[in-house]
């Protein structure tokens, strides 16, 4: 959950390479957490009991859902386009565009760690 913001040194460095690498990592990750749905999917299918009536269960998927759309449809082009700025050498990229990029890459980073660490807690806590 932290991957993108290895990508904000870099983008204040001007290294195109690991921004692009973070952005990568960033979509692998969030691409793998697929895996764990399923899975947890699978063993709420063979409880005895319905779990995905449960309101903790409905508000769970929702919110990995919002993470999910933030960690691959968001976060990844986010930084490939700063890296593909950074290495086409966009003279326009001053410090102030330079600034609301990471700013905005933050931003998106910060709400994916919140809605995942809520999916987390929802998921152990089970109120």
């Amino acid at each position: 959950m932290l991957l993108p913001f290895t990508a904000i040194p870099a983008l204040h460095a001007h290294d195109a390479e690991r921004v692009s690498l973070a952005g990568r990592r960033t979509l692998l990750f969030n691409g793998l957490t697929l895996v764990a749905a399923v899975l947890g999917i699978l063993a709420a299918l063979t409880a005895d009991e319905n779990v995905f009536a449960e309101v903790w269960m409905v508000i769970s998927a929702t919110l990995y859902v919002l993470a999910l759309i933030n960690g691959l449809v968001l976060l990844p082009p986010l930084m490939a386009n700063a890296a593909s700025a950074l290495a086409d050498g966009a003279a326009d990229l001053d410090v102030e565009k330079i600034e609301r990029r990471s700013g905005r890459l933050a931003g998106f980073a910060w709400a994916n760690i919140a809605l995942y660490s809520a999916v987390i807690i929802l998921m152990t806590w089970q109120p």
